[in-house]
């Protein structure tokens, strides 16, 4: 150990013999002299799953990640939130697709078109995002952006719930632990935890494996709907399982 990092602890023989064993020990010194000549290499990180996901892809940009289009079709099969329904970060439009699979009126927007009938270049948390006027009262879903420095997540909420008095939002449920102290101030009525694991593809190579015919499966994503409700007589109830067959 270098003086840097703090003075070396010599343990008596015995100690070492009983502890680590001579095997371990002559591996020790082995590694001692690589590290001092410089031929010691360590091996690069193995990763499985999502991890290995995030170290091939990097992040996308405005945060496209995609996901099923079960989780918003089971969504809207379980839940009312009335006839009509707008998504803000729209994507490639499954949650649109989802609500005119189910008979609800949709309208999506994002920052960028992904698709023909999404309406692009709308920042929604700019105040001069706009619905159309004509589409009447209407209630958010949405799978917004939630990565980055700015917490994206309470922003979008925030604005959502200025907007619409029904809101949901998927988010990952790793992310529920640091948003807990604000969520506390929202409406939040209902956690719904997505079963299985869903898949959320970032949207680069959701659309490769579309094109290819290749299966969007085998789900790496703890996922859950954040359910709120300003109405009034709207009361919160305990967390909620959201099953992809029902």
């Amino acid at each position: 150990m270098s003086e840097a990092l703090g003075p070396q602890i010599d343990f008596p023989p015995e100690a070492v013999a009983s502890e680590s064993g001579p095997k371990r020990e002559r591996v020790r010194k082995a590694s001692a002299v690589e590290a001092k000549s410089g031929a010691f290499k360590p091996k690069a990180a193995t990763f499985s799953g999502p991890r290995k996901l995030r170290a091939k892809h990097p992040r996308e940009p405005h945060e496209h990640y995609v996901e099923e289009l079960w989780v918003s079709r089971r969504l809207f099969e379980t839940h009312d939130f009335g006839p009509s329904i707008v998504d803000p970060c729209a994507g490639f439009g499954n949650i649109v697709n989802s609500a005119w699979a189910t008979g609800l009126r949709a309208w999506g927007s994002d920052l960028v078109a992904r698709a023909p009938f999404i309406a692009g270049g709308r920042d929604f948390l700019s105040p001069r995002w706009r619905a159309p006027a004509a589409f009447g009262p209407f209630a958010i879903v949405g799978n917004p952006p939630f990565g980055g420095r700015v917490p994206l997540i309470r922003r979008f909420a925030e604005t959502a719930l200025a907007r619409a008095d029904q809101v949901a939002l998927l988010v990952p449920v790793a992310r529920l632990n640091a948003a807990g102290e604000w969520l506390a101030d929202l409406p939040l009525v209902e956690i719904a935890y997505v079963t299985p694991r869903s898949s959320l593809w970032p949207g680069r190579l959701y659309a490769e494996r579309l094109a290819k015919g290749l299966p969007l499966k085998n789900g790496f994503a703890d996922v859950c709907w954040l359910i709120f409700d300003k109405r009034p007589g709207a009361k919160p109830g305990p967390p909620t399982w959201l099953r992809r067959a029902p």
